[in-house]
């Protein structure tokens, strides 16, 4: 895929900590894809140009009737979660199209430091 990515969804497997110039700085482990294109909006027919991506596993028997034919329209099995990102290159998309960390130009296991939250203080 030679075009750019707006997002990827992911799944949240844990922290874990590395070390950058002698410091320790704390990193989340996300499985990020692969996510499976389910449905491509067009300006002309929806109004606006959008790509809806889908991810994660779950039971087909969980899945009502009305989103189980819309992952049967796409050719995909059903899962989990459904997310619509705008993009002004939807028409490039094909449905049952499986988008990947890949897209995004960097290593699977390259690592992004994660902003530690602001702690409370403690009540006296």
């Amino acid at each position: 895929m030679d075009r750019q990515v707006k997002g990827i969804l992911g799944a949240k497997l844990g922290m874990t900590q590395v070390w950058d110039n002698n410091k320790v700085v704390p990193v989340t482990v996300v499985q990020a894809g692969p996510c499976v294109v389910t449905q491509v909006r067009t300006a002309d027919k929806d109004g606006y140009p959008a790509v809806q991506l889908a991810f994660g596993a779950v039971d087909p028997r969980k899945v009502n009737k009305p989103r189980t034919g819309h992952f049967e329209k796409a050719g995909t099995a059903p899962r989990r979660h459904i997310v619509e990102l705008r993009t002004t290159d939807a028409g490039e998309y094909e449905l049952g199209q499986e988008v990947t960390v890949e897209a995004f130009g960097r290593a699977p296991s390259s690592t992004s430091p994660v902003r530690p939250r602001a702690r409370a203080s403690p009540a006296l």
